[in-house]
């Protein structure tokens, strides 16, 4: 269960809210977002799911990625002799991408490497009506904190500079 929703009402949710887009709407959403300045890349899926806010959180709070220890300290488990390995955000990234797409069937969620912050967060596929806009999230952090991503992007010398990287979905 997340955050009290069960596995099976979360996949009703997905399939109830979601909808479907094209690879052409997906560019035409990333050239409106904050993060328009980084390189972009689909994958060969060809279409793509956008979800609202709301079930993008109870996906996020099922796949329990921002309950894992984060630091420079912390090495994955059976590493913890090999110098250089832990968790860091590239790592929380790429586990909720992957844990999304695998568990749940949801494609709409892009990983975002910002090499003018030094730092890995997602772009996520989201719907409101019958517009879709990519919006940053941090998937190291509860939600709603999840979202204060989106309101930084940009800003100088912060963690979100989205002035050199690339968003791949």
């Amino acid at each position: 269960m997340a955050n009290g929703i069960s596995l099976r009402r979360l996949r009703r949710d997905i399939i109830t809210h979601g909808s479907v887009h094209s690879t052409q709407e997906l560019l035409e959403a990333h050239q409106r977002s904050p993060v328009s300045g980084l390189s972009f890349t689909a994958a060969l899926d060809g279409e793509w799911l956008a979800l609202p806010e709301e079930v993008w959180n109870d996906v996020l709070q099922h796949l329990g990625v921002h309950e894992y220890t984060y630091g420079g300290g912390h090495k994955f488990a059976g590493s913890e002799d090999l110098p250089g390995v832990r968790i860091d955000c590239d790592d929380y990234m790429c586990c909720a991408k992957g844990r999304a797409g695998l568990e749940l069937g949801c494609n709409g969620l892009g990983a975002t490497i910002d090499y003018s912050s030094a730092h890995g967060y997602l772009q996520a596929l989201c719907r409101k009506a019958k517009r879709i806009d990519l919006k940053s999230l941090e998937p190291q952090l509860r939600v709603p904190h999840i979202w204060r991503a989106h309101d930084l992007i940009g800003k100088p010398g912060g963690m979100y500079a989205a002035a050199n990287g690339e968003v791949r979905f």
